[in-house]
C-alpha cells in the first residue's frame, strides 16, 4: 500500500525546480549577451579620429604660392649716357635719403655748361648793345626833331607875317602859298621823325624780347645740366637697403639705364603664382588667406596681371598687416584666394572620410554607437567641411577612414 506524499516534501522539491528554471534561464540570457557583444564590431576610440559638429565659417578658394616682396622698391636710372666713374657701398647696404651709391663721369655735363655759360654771357652782351644802340638812335632822331621844331617855329611866323603883308598887297599870293607848304612840309618832317622814333623803339623791343627769351632756353639748358651734374652722383631716394647695383666700373650707360634698385624694408606684399585656369575665378578685392610659418594673416587681391605665362598667372596681394615682423624678401608663403565663404554654418574638421562628394555617409557617434548617416556637403577646405543636412551642432562624426566597415550600420565606439 503506497504511502501518502508530505505536502511540506512537495513544496520543496516545486521550489526547488523553479529554482533550476530560473538559474538556467539567467545563464542562457548572460550567455546570448556575452555572444552578441562578441560579435558585434566595435572599434577602440582612440583609434579613429572624431570630430564635432559646431557652427563656425567656412570658405572656399584657389591655393597659389606667393612671394614676399618689398611694397615699395624704386629703381633708379641713368639720367645721361655716361659711363661708371666710382662706386660708393655694395649690394645689401641699408641706406638712408640721399646717401651716395655711385658716380657717373660728368666731364661731357660739364663743357657743355662751360659752354651755355659762354652762351648766357653773350646774350647779356647782345640785350646791352641793343639797349645802347636804341638810345644813341633816340638821341639823334630827338636832336633832329628839334631843329626841325625850330624851323617850324621860324617858318610859321613868316607865314603868319606873309599873310599880314598880303593884305596890303605888299607880297604876292604866290609868296603866301610858298611859306604855307614850307610849314606843312616841316610837320610832316616832324610826324616822321616820331614815326621812326617809334619804329626803333618797337624794333628794339622785340629784338630784347627775342634774345631774352634766347636767354631764358639757354638758362633752362643750363639749369638741366646742372641738375645732370648733381645727379651724376646717384644717391639713395629714402630708407631701405640697396636691393641692385650696376658694380662694373668703366661700363658704358645710357640714358634710362637701371643703375641700382632701394627698397623700403618696413612693408611688404606678395606676389603670387596660380594656374591660368582661374583666371575668370579671380578679380581684385577678393580675400587671400596666407600662411606665414604657423600663423595666418590676411590680405586682398589688388591686381590681376593680365599676362599669362607657360600655364600661369600672377596676382598682387596687399597685406592687412603690411609691416609684420616675420616678413622678409623673396619668403615663401602659401595662397589661398577665397571665392566662396559663410560665418554662420554647421561645420566639421576635414579627414579622409570626405571624398568631395555632396551626399555622403557618415559615422555619426551617439551614446557609444557610430550610426551611418546621410549628410549632405557644402563648401570644403583643408581645415573644414560645411554640413548642410543631416547632423546637428554637438554631434560626432568619424572623420578617419572607414572603408573597412562600410558595409555595416552600426558600430560600437569602446
Amino acid at each position: 500500500m503506497d504511502k501518502a506524499i508530505d505536502p511540506q516534501v512537495h513544496k520543496q522539491k516545486r521550489n526547488k525546480l523553479f529554482r533550476n528554471v530560473a538559474v538556467t534561464v539567467a545563464v542562457f540570457g548572460l550567455s546570448l549577451f556575452g555572444i552578441n557583444k562578441l560579435l558585434s564590431p566595435s572599434v577602440e576610440r582612440i583609434d579613429v579620429r572624431i570630430a564635432k559638429v559646431e557652427m563656425g565659417e567656412v570658405s572656399t578658394g584657389i591655393s597659389a604660392s606667393g612671394v614676399v616682396v618689398p611694397r615699395f622698391e624704386q629703381l633708379i636710372t641713368s639720367p645721361l649716357n655716361s659711363r661708371i666713374k666710382k662706386l660708393f657701398i655694395k649690394v645689401g647696404t641699408p641706406v638712408t635719403a640721399g646717401d651716395a651709391i655711385l658716380q657717373l663721369d660728368s666731364e661731357q655735363v660739364v663743357i657743355a655748361l662751360d659752354k651755355l655759360n659762354d652762351q648766357l654771357a653773350l646774350k647779356a652782351v647782345e640785350k646791352k648793345a641793343l639797349q645802347q644802340n636804341q638810345q644813341r638812335q633816340l638821341r639823334q632822331l630827338h636832336s633832329n626833331k628839334e631843329l626841325l621844331e625850330i624851323d617850324l617855329a621860324s617858318h610859321k611866323v613868316k607865314l603868319s607875317r606873309y599873310q599880314i603883308l598880303f593884305k596890303d598887297n605888299t607880297v604876292s599870293e604866290l609868296d603866301v602859298n610858298s611859306a604855307e607848304l614850307v610849314v606843312k612840309k616841316s610837320k610832316i618832317q616832324i610826324r616822321q621823325l616820331n614815326s621812326q622814333m617809334q619804329d626803333i623803339k618797337q624794333q628794339t623791343t622785340t629784338d630784347i624780347e627775342r634774345n631774352m627769351l634766347e636767354a631764358q632756353i639757354l638758362t633752362q639748358q643750363h639749369k638741366e645740366q646742372q641738375q645732370l651734374l648733381e645727379h651724376s652722383i646717384v644717391r639713395a631716394p629714402y630708407d631701405g637697403i640697396l636691393t641692385s647695383l650696376t658694380e662694373q666700373l668703366g661700363k658704358s650707360i645710357s640714358k634710362g639705364e637701371t643703375l641700382a634698385s632701394v627698397a623700403n624694408l618696413t612693408s611688404y606684399r606678395i606676389n603670387g603664382t596660380m594656374s591660368d585656369l582661374y583666371m575668370q575665378k579671380v578679380v581684385s578685392g577678393q580675400q587671400v588667406k596666407v600662411t606665414l610659418g604657423t600663423e595666418l594673416v590676411f590680405g586682398r587681391v589688388s591686381q590681376v596681371l593680365p599676362s599669362v605665362s607657360n600655364g600661369s598667372m600672377q596676382i598682387q596681394v596687399e597685406l592687412n598687416e603690411p609691416n609684420l615682423a616675420g616678413l622678409r624678401p623673396n619668403l615663401q608663403v602659401d595662397l589661398e584666394v577665397v571665392t566662396e565663404h559663410t560665418s554662420g554654418s554647421l561645420r566639421v574638421k576635414n579627414g579622409v572620410v570626405f571624398n568631395g562628394g555632396k551626399i555622403q555617409e557618415v559615422f555619426v557617434l551617439r551614446d557609444g554607437i557610430a550610426t551611418r548617416q546621410q549628410v549632405k556637403i557644402g563648401m570644403s577646405n583643408t581645415k573644414f567641411v560645411q554640413l548642410l543636412q543631416g547632423v546637428e551642432a554637438g554631434d560626432e562624426i568619424i572623420v578617419s577612414d572607414m572603408r573597412e566597415y562600410e558595409h555595416l550600420k552600426q558600430i560600437q565606439v569602446q
